[in-house]
């Protein structure tokens, strides 16, 4: 940490550390001394396999970048080919000298395999020769040796080519080894077969005493998208050259650091490319080689995820859902570099990445003038930064540098007749493409780049020479024993991720109502292979330990006995779905009653809230949706013991549709219990325990939910902790188009109680954020939320941002106080009814009324706030405003300002969802102002609701006594005694006290 710091402070000792050769291709070079012996590895073909007319002449060169290739002789002579009229007498054997230990030639050889190129000779006598009569022989050419200088002087025609990796050879073990090789028709349109050549490679010395082979890096360069026309056609000596620059745009014009190049661009349809990558070293304009299968890395793409997971430039719309693969063109190159990295290399790079101070900078230019860049951009590699990442692929965009942005604004000005020939950055403005131009780069490491920079053969268990991990970094994985999680653990979470794909694909079925598998044939055959990943590791972890197999019969008496229970498993889940999703007449009443429940909370009419919630506990207290309400109120209110509670019931008690949410409550409980913990005893720990859990509940447990990444991508901002943040940000942006998780049946939430206030966002970016913040306001987890909210603050209107603030740090009772509140412009708009200047003015109204509210619930600060909601027009054809005026509405009813409350009740009446409120307010209202009939009426509606409200039978009971009515009393008096537990309202006790008993006269007929 202290040579990091350093590093910081002084960037010619940063420099002068990493020792980096800028004219070096390749990554990164250590300034690793050694005495360096010069070793030879020999490669002696064995056996070479290919069909050439009789009058043909067959050789094959031998080529390296790097390297000269000679044969073994008695005399030394740089020799590299092979001829085939000679190959059966006498085989030859070639050497190449290799600097042992030498950083130069490791990372020379790791991008540069050696060249086979296969060519023919026609020899004179053919040319007199009918091809009619011609026939097809093997290698066994009769061509004497001494015409072999007359058939060098002949015209030569490339037909085959190929390539032979030599960095598997280079370890601290002589190498020895027997490897086919295939040449390939340079086109692939032409009948001539391939040459198969079996070679003998081996070296009396190791390649390597000294230095590890610690990692392997490829960088692939996929295309180019949304070109400018210009540029799509006129692409035939376009390159692309990425380079290391400084972050600091004051430092900018630093020298680059020179990584690699790529070239050969071809314009072709998106979907009609060939998904093959090849060795970028073994392009030859030459031979125009780039269609042939001879340079073909072990290095492909898939069409369908051409733009899937993809890391894309920060805060850029690409509008890739707007690309036709089958009609747009692109400028393709799928094309590769290696390198192979040594451990004090490795070491080197981790430093480099580590400092955060330079990036990869993409440029595009022509190969006939370099200097002009036509576009660019760059790569933030600090993702790599992140535990385990290895690869990574980067969706960059490219735009014209600043400079020339101006020249082109300068050259537009003039009002000239001179035509320019479009080059380079004198591209005129109109040509610069609408949409954003972008290319893909792919960036893959064998191994983390923050692991231990130990050997290759070690972590892959490596006794032999074995090509394969060479070859790729998408196929294995390192075999080196880690320390695995305990077996119950890892089979528990094996079945829960089957659980919940499951759950994900009824989820989809019935959201788009699917009901054979021809509606819908993709998806089902996307979750077949899924289905089979879950289901391995079942067998592994359960099943192969209850049910031991040893012969295949066994294994497929396994198989029946895992279909059997895997099928019960997934009945009862769909059971227990379809169960809590009937809205039978049972749920609709919950739902209803917990939505009047909270109103009345929150209202301030708490006694006949906690009545209908001890009905609905004692009616209802088993259902799992009713629990899973509770609990959510539990969270809202901030009663986090009895919402732990819930926690500790089995599963089968909890709400199924709910449980990726239930498992994000339970963090958010955590972290509030943390914060306490932190606060009474002085812990620090709480952000680290946060960390682990939300990377436990985003990479196990839901890691297709794009909610729970964002979260994670907060605290990683909040801390600027950048690896974190790029990883947070690819994941959940992968996400946004994948299918949204509902809680289906949920009651209204606190935070749509106090204000339903829907900001106008106008990017993709904020719009999908709000939406996970309201997902996250509706379970109760406003400190959550608040992360998600500060992240986009910035796109709101002022007014906007200062309503969710406002609402915010109301909801986790952080409101100060001197907290100013804004004064709202009650300005009405006459010519849009209920424009959003009114609605705005209105919000404003509620928020700041509910501020006052909270700093004291009985001033009349509050209710000023909430009287102005009845002079906004149209405010009553809008349900978001029903807190306020009802609160209004009941303080006026309590201070026996009866026309008030009566205006503010029947104003009520037309806005809120449940007019049941407003009847009873509006009934004790009229019966205070003595208008009995009225009050009767309005009293006898409330009774109509499915709900027993005993104060409202009482002043019914009340009323007709007043009417003389005293048997009708008499019955209203007895429901309102149906449960002797509930205690009659004292206002109505103190109505009744002012009867006298002797003036009621009952008679009764005998």
């Amino acid at each position: 940490m202290e040579k990091l710091i350093a590093m910081r402070r002084n960037q010619e000792e940063y420099k002068t550390f990493l020792q980096i050769d800028e004219n070096r291709i390749g990554l990164f070079r250590k300034n690793f001394v050694s005495n360096a012996a010069r070793v030879f590895l020999y490669l002696q073909p064995k056996e070479i396999s290919y069909k050439a007319d009789a009058h043909t002449s067959v050789t094959i060169s031998l080529e390296h970048q790097k390297a000269s290739v000679s044969k073994l002789k008695d005399f030394y002579k740089e020799d590299n080919v092979i001829y085939l009229h000679t190959f059966a007498e006498k085989k030859p054997t070639f050497s190449l000298p290799i600097n042992r230990d030498n950083v130069d030639d490791i990372v020379a050889f790791s991008d540069s395999p050696l060249k086979l190129t296969l060519y023919e000779t026609i020899s004179p006598d053919s040319l007199r020769c009918s091809t009619e009569g011609s026939e097809s022989t093997d290698i066994d050419i009769k061509t004497s040796p001494e015409d072999s200088m007359d058939i060098e002087s002949l015209p030569k025609v490339a037909m085959a080519q190929g390539f032979l990796d030599l960095i598997p050879y280079f370890s601290k073990g002589r190498a020895h080894a027997s490897v086919k090789i295939i040449l390939y028709p340079l086109d692939p349109f032409w009948d001539t077969g391939g040459c198969t050549i079996t070679w003998d490679i081996y070296s009396l010395m190791p390649l390597l005493k000294e230095l590890k082979l610690s990692n392997i890096v490829f960088i692939s360069f996929a295309s180019l998208f949304n070109v400018a026309t210009n540029v799509l056609e006129d692409c035939d000596d376009l390159i692309a050259t990425l380079s290391w620059r400084l972050k600091d745009p004051k430092k900018q014009m630093i020298d680059k650091i020179f990584i690699c190049r790529y070239t050969a661009f071809s314009k072709k349809i998106i979907d009609e490319q060939n998904v093959f990558y090849k060795w970028e070293s073994l392009k030859d304009p030459k031979l125009n080689n780039y269609d042939s299968l001879g340079i073909y890395a072990d290095v492909h793409c898939f069409m369908h995820e051409l733009f899937s997971d993809l890391l894309c430039t920060e805060n850029v719309d690409f509008n890739i859902k707007d690309i036709d693969i089958t009609r747009d063109f692109a400028l393709v190159c799928n094309s590769i570099h290696r390198f192979v990295l040594t451990d004090k290399m490795q070491i080197a790079l981790e430093s480099y990445l580590a400092c955060d101070r330079y990036e990869i900078l993409v440029e595009i230019s022509k190969q006939s003038q370099p200097t002009m860049v036509l576009l660019q951009g760059s790569i933030d590699t600090s993702i790599f930064m992140y535990p385990k990442v290895t690869n990574c692929s980067f969706a960059i965009q490219l735009k014209p540098p600043e400079i020339s942005r101006t020249y082109l604004s300068r050259l537009k000005s003039r009002k000239t007749e001179r035509s320019f020939k479009v080059s380079n950055t004198e591209t005129s403005v109109d040509e610069i493409p609408k949409q954003t131009t972008f290319a893909i780069i792919n960036i893959c490491l064998k191994l983390p780049i923050t692991g231990p920079a130990e050997s290759l053969n070690e972590i892959f268990s490596l006794r032999d020479i074995q090509r394969d991990i060479f070859n790729n970094c998408w196929k294995r994985e390192p075999k080196k024993i880690s320390t695995p999680l305990l077996e119950g653990r890892k089979c528990a979470e094996s079945y829960k991720s089957f659980d919940d794909s499951i759950l994900q694909i009824v989820r989809y079925l019935v959201q788009n109502n699917i009901q054979s598998i021809t509606e819908n044939k993709p998806f089902f055959c996307a979750q077949v292979k899924n289905v089979m990943n879950l289901i391995l590791p079942l067998i592994a972890c359960d099943f192969n330990i209850r049910y031991t197999t040893k012969t295949n019969i066994e294994f497929m008496n396994l198989v029946t006995i895992v279909h059997r229970e895997l099928v019960g498993r997934c009945y009862n889940l769909v059971e227990k779905i379809a169960k809590n999703w009937s809205l039978d007449l049972d749920v609709q009443i919950i739902l209803q009653e917990m939505n009047l429940v909270k109103l009345l909370y929150h209202i301030g009419n708490e006694n006949m809230s906690q009545h209908l919630l001890d009905t609905l506990d004692e009616k209802y207290g088993h259902n799992p949706m009713f629990r899973f309400h509770m609990f959510l109120y539990d969270i809202e209110v901030e009663n986090f013991d009895s919402a732990r509670e819930y926690l500790n019931r089995p599963l089968k008690q909890k709400y199924m549709d709910a449980l990726f949410a239930i498992d994000l409550c339970e963090i958010y409980l955590d972290y509030m219990k943390d914060i306490q913990n932190a606060k009474e005893e002085g812990e620090s720990n709480v952000t680290e325990n946060l960390l682990k859990a939300l990377k436990h509940y985003c990479e196990k447990m839901q890691p297709k939910f794009p909610v729970g990444w964002m979260i994670l991508y907060c605290i990683y901002k909040k801390h600027n902790y950048r690896p974190g943040m790029s990883y947070a940000r690819w994941k959940y942006e992968n996400l946004m188009e994948a299918l949204v998780i509902e809680i289906h049946c949920i009651p209204k939430s606190r935070w749509e109680i106090y204000n339903n206030f829907r900001p106008n966002l106008k990017t993709e970016r904020a719009k999908f954020f709000w939406k996970a913040c309201e997902f996250l306001l509706q379970l109760g987890l406003y400190c959550f939320a608040r992360w998600l909210f500060d992240d986009i603050a910035n796109e709101f209107m002022e007014v906007e941002r200062y309503i969710i603030d406002a609402s915010l740090k109301l909801a986790v009772k952080l409101v100060a106080t001197n907290f100013m509140l804004p004064v709202p412009l009650l300005e009405e708009n006459e010519d849009n009814r209920f424009s959003k200047e009114n609605e705005l003015n209105a919000f404003l109204c509620l928020v700041n009324g509910n501020i006052e509210y909270y700093r004291n619930p009985y001033g009349d600060d509050a209710m000023k706030y909430y009287a102005s909601l009845l002079n906004i027009i149209d405010v009553t054809k809008d349900l978001r405003f029903q807190l306020g005026i009802l609160r209004y509405a009941y303080r006026m009813l309590e201070e026996k300002q009866l026309e008030e409350a009566l205006e503010a009740f029947e104003f009520a009446r037309e806005i809120i969802d449940y007019p049941v409120i407003a009847y009873i307010g509006k009934a004790e209202a009229l019966y205070f102002l003595d208008r009995l009939k009225e009050a009767e009426l309005y009293f006898a509606e409330t009774t109509r609701f499915s709900m027993y409200l005993p104060n409202v039978w009482a002043y019914l009971a009340v009323i007709n006594l007043r009417l003389g009515q005293n048997y009708r009393a008499l019955e209203c008096w007895k429901y309102a005694h149906l449960n002797s537990d509930v205690l009659i309202n004292g206002e109505i006790l103190n109505e009744l006290e002012k009867f006298d008993v002797k003036d009621i006269s009952f008679f009764v007929d005998v």
